[in-house]
């Protein structure tokens, strides 16, 4: 595994950010995506945190921040892997941005114990019995996830149900309905909240110790936030169209071509980091230093 100076220097501390590499490769259109990478770096490192961005380089699983290194994930062909296929890509000496699974795999074995994302994989909408490889990786690593829930076009309602069964703990961050990536709020209701960041990192060091992952729910900003009917009404468009392994992939790329869609999902990832720089900053100050 190769780590970057300064996040070896920061995990010391453990004031790291671990964040995933798929959204960069594959999740927004070229420039766009370094604009969010570098975006996300400063808004890291302007809370006394390190930004870790994660993904596999030549076949090596890698750490590491600054624009040079964004750079070429941003602007060379990386593939996307999960856990499932990891070993693929390092065996073969390959380039591969990391989804949720891949990222926690790598950072939890790297030390990393925050992380932020835009959104979770979860179940799908179908009778398929497809579940994300997200969800493996939440209920086996120590970890704790800043994210706006599961990504739109999922079935939210068996998502929620998957995570409670395999004892992943669920706690929105000043909100008390589950968020739908694009929208603040869903239907269904959370049986766990929390208001200060004192509150998640206690709950996070404990869920730690059960070696589980935290989930930590935090919405899209207000001002980017988008009514749940007119996400759904793209949706239906979208998904009779989409199969299969390349299902996912599919809907996002359509999904991309809506300006509010992107700009909705370009400050979600910025605010997630923010707010997973905070909690790690305040729990190496209260607990570490």
């Amino acid at each position: 595994m190769k780590i970057g100076t300064q996040v070896a220097n920061a995990l010391a501390t453990k004031t790291t950010v671990g964040l995933e590499s798929t959204i960069l490769a594959h999740g927004f259109l070229r420039p766009k995506n370094l604009e969010l990478a570098i975006a996300i770096e400063k808004e890291v490192l302007s809370h006394a945190a390190t930004p870790s961005t994660i993904s596999v380089v030549e076949g090596e699983a890698t750490i590491d921040c600054g624009e040079t290194y964004l750079r070429k994930i941003c602007m060379e062909d990386f593939a996307k892997t999960n856990i499932a296929d990891l070993a693929v890509y390092m065996g073969r000496k390959r380039n591969a941005a990391t989804t949720v699974s891949a990222t926690l795999e790598i950072g939890a074995a790297a030390g990393l114990t925050w992380f932020a994302t835009g959104g979770l994989g979860g179940v799908h909408r179908d009778d398929g019995g497809d579940v994300s490889s997200d969800f493996h990786a939440l209920a086996t690593k120590p970890c704790a996830i800043v994210c706006s829930g599961i990504k739109s076009f999922l079935d939210i309602e068996r998502s929620i149900e998957r995570l409670e069964t395999l004892g992943i703990c669920v706690v929105g961050y000043q909100c008390d309905k589950f968020p739908l990536f694009y929208s603040r709020e869903s239907e269904f209701g959370l049986e766990h909240t929390a208001s200060t960041l004192s509150e998640v990192v206690e709950i996070a060091r404990a869920q730690r110790k059960l070696m589980r992952s935290l989930v930590i729910l935090n919405p899209v900003p207000h001002k980017f936030s988008i009514e749940k009917r007119e996400v759904e009404h793209l949706l239906a468009s979208i998904e009779s169209s989409a199969t299969g392994k390349g299902k996912s992939p599919f809907i996002l790329k359509k999904l991309g071509e809506h300006h509010n869609l992107v700009t909705a999902n370009f400050n979600l990832a910025i605010n997630n980091a923010k707010l997973a720089s905070e909690l790690a900053v305040f729990e190496s100050e209260m607990y570490l230093r």
